[in-house]
């Protein structure tokens, strides 16, 4: 992985979880927690990792590779829930309406 990568896509990351936060409200209690939270070692193999609660939901995702989909962990326990960031609220509002 090149270097400066967790400094490019952090800004994109953070601001998505800040777009998803007021939309997922409707829902109950939410939080977003993004990691990692500190910048991977150089040379280090690393991915965005989500962990999403909301209401009474609690799931995992996985950020692929140049942001262009958010991977969910299904019922099933497989991350295979594949999602683009804007699509990310509707998908959290269904899994939780089903939870």
């Amino acid at each position: 992985m090149s270097e400066g990568r967790w400094r490019r896509e952090r800004s994109t990351v953070l601001e998505w979880r800040d777009e998803w936060l007021p939309a997922l409200a409707a829902a109950g209690p939410v939080s977003i927690e993004v990691d990692p939270a500190a910048e991977p070692a150089p040379g280090t193999s690393w991915n965005w990792w989500l962990s999403f609660s909301v209401g009474e939901l609690s799931i995992e995702a996985i950020v692929a590779e140049g942001l262009d989909a958010v991977v969910f962990e299904d019922e099933h326990g497989r991350f295979e829930d594949q999602v683009a960031p804007d699509g990310v609220p509707g998908y959290l509002l269904g899994r939780s309406a089903r939870s």
